[in-house]
């Protein structure tokens, strides 16, 4: 991930955090009802979706604000967010917002190790504070 992009992965809640490993954390699945439902959302707003590697298909460009699922097994996914920093997108807020609302979901930023609520100030700060983060 380059110093321009942040990631958020959807949660199903607190209970739901990251697991924390020897190597680092485990990305957060999501069950099938929620990672068919986010599909059809994001591909509503970005368009059919494209494939990076087996089981990990991307929403948006390459470069640039996107939402990425990558299927842990057939029916389970992990949701992530990767917003491009240098492309200050209101309506791919919007968007992040909309689709955790959706799926009665929280965002989980592993730059801040916190959650975020879905909600566009919250995220607008959050985001700002991984970019005074990063910069430091």
């Amino acid at each position: 991930m380059a110093v321009w992009q942040s990631d958020l992965y959807l949660i199903s809640g607190v209970e739901h955090l990251p697991d924390i490993t020897l190597d680092g954390w485990l990305p957060p699945v999501l069950d099938q009802n929620r990672v068919l439902r986010a599909q059809q959302i994001v591909s509503g707003y970005l368009g059919p979706s494209w494939s990076v590697a087996n089981d990990w298909f991307v929403f948006g460009p390459e470069n640039g604000n996107r939402i990425d699922v990558i299927f842990s097994n057939g029916s389970t996914a992990s949701i992530v967010a990767r917003f491009d920093r240098r492309n200050d997108s209101v309506q791919f807020h919007g968007l992040v917002c909309r689709l955790a609302a959706e799926l009665v979901c929280l965002l989980f930023s592993p730059d801040l190790n916190a959650i975020i609520e879905p909600d566009y100030k919250v995220l607008r700060m959050a985001l700002a504070d991984i970019q005074t983060d990063v910069t430091l």
